[in-house]
């Protein structure tokens, strides 16, 4: 199942997955960390520099702030994906046929609270400091037991939090630059059935072709596993004109190694495997262009074109003491975001934004 497309409009709704065979564009990366840029789509989110929450989209964007300021904002993502089986047939060994039933898997989305909180405090004219904490990537997805891809994944769950103290400095008129460290934490649990039909211990008269003794006789594994690891940002915003403003924005790759167990039990509940794992994740760099153009004293459009580079993603690799490995083939591949906004003042403290875009 690929999901091409996502449509973000002043209410917005995003959708991500974590190793779960189900791929969007958007992947598990969280574009909704402002507010403000929430309701135009986030275009122009590295040029147009309106509140604290520029340093997480270009940290350069804290020069044009006059004054101390906090921001935050708690976003409601409710994603929805669903399995649709256009012909896949399962066979054990690559040569024993095997009914995994029909079940679908239902709507694997499910509710999710994403908070973002910033900072920012001058120093001087040229000098702005200022501290974000988001959560940049995750959410989860969950599968009934009993669906047909359960040897995949029935529920996918990552969590990040990064912490991003950031600097800009004001060259002149013109030219702006900023930058940022990040200390992010990432939790993983994976979890999926184990087909144990034909287990010699435990379910030796198990038919694979009966749908209803595999599943009775499937068992279940918990992976999971955490890390803090480093990044930083980098932003640049030349202003040409004083109605015009274009934005570069960089995040980089992080690379995290998460420690920590798995669990694989029978639905007798014996112990089938208990081990330490590790795993290497590494978090896509993400590319930003935006433009912020004021047409006229109401009027301001918005533009923005995001590459996130998920190629950093071609194999789930899970290493056990011994040295041995698990290796889930992935090859996601890089992505393209376009959006286009518009901003209308209505009065010197009202705003109507309204934006849309393509992932």
């Amino acid at each position: 199942m690929n999901f091409s497309k996502k449509i973000l409009l002043p209410v917005a709704v995003s959708t991500i997955v974590f190793v779960s065979q189900t791929v969007w564009a958007a992947g598990y990366a969280i574009t909704e960390q402002s507010g403000s840029g929430l309701g135009q789509a986030f275009a122009g989110a590295a040029a147009v520099a309106e509140d604290s929450s520029t340093i997480f989209f270009n940290p350069a964007g804290m020069s044009y702030l006059q004054k101390k300021q906090f921001s935050g904002a708690l976003h409601l993502i409710r994603p929805r994906a669903r399995f649709q089986n256009q012909g896949t047939n399962a066979v054990l060994m690559r040569s024993v046929p095997v009914n995994l039933g029909g079940e679908q898997g239902g709507d694997a989305g499910s509710m999710n609270l994403v908070p973002n909180l910033y900072y920012h405090m001058p120093i001087n004219s040229k000098v702005h400091v200022g501290i974000g904490i988001t959560a940049p990537f995750g959410l989860n997805t969950n599968y009934n037991q009993d669906w047909g891809g359960r040897y995949a994944a029935t529920k996918s769950d990552m969590r990040s939090m990064d912490i991003n103290p950031a600097l800009s400095y004001t060259i002149n008129n013109q030219w702006r630059v900023g930058a940022g460290i990040s200390f992010q934490y990432l939790k993983a649990q994976l979890q999926n059935q184990v087909f144990l039909c034909q287990h010699p211990q435990l379910a030796p008269a198990c038919n694979p072709l009966d749908a209803s003794a595999i599943l009775a006789s499937d068992g279940r594994s918990v992976m999971e596993g955490s890390d803090w690891a480093t990044g930083f940002n980098l932003g640049v915003i030349f202003q040409p004109l004083a109605t015009t403003r274009l934005g570069f924005s960089y995040r980089s790759q992080v690379k995290h190694t998460l420690d920590g167990s798995i669990q694989v039990l029978a639905v007798n509940g014996y112990p089938i495997l208990q081990s330490p794992v590790s795993a290497d994740v590494r978090l896509p760099q993400i590319v930003s262009f935006s433009l912020a153009h004021q047409l006229n004293n109401k009027f301001t459009l918005l533009a923005d074109i995001t590459y996130t580079g998920w190629d950093s993603f071609q194999q789930l690799v899970i290493v056990f003491p011994d040295g041995s490995r698990d290796i889930t083939e992935e090859k996601w591949k890089n992505a393209w975001r376009y959006s286009l906004g518009l901003q209308y003042q209505i009065a010197d403290n009202m705003k109507f934004r309204s934006g849309i875009a393509q992932d």
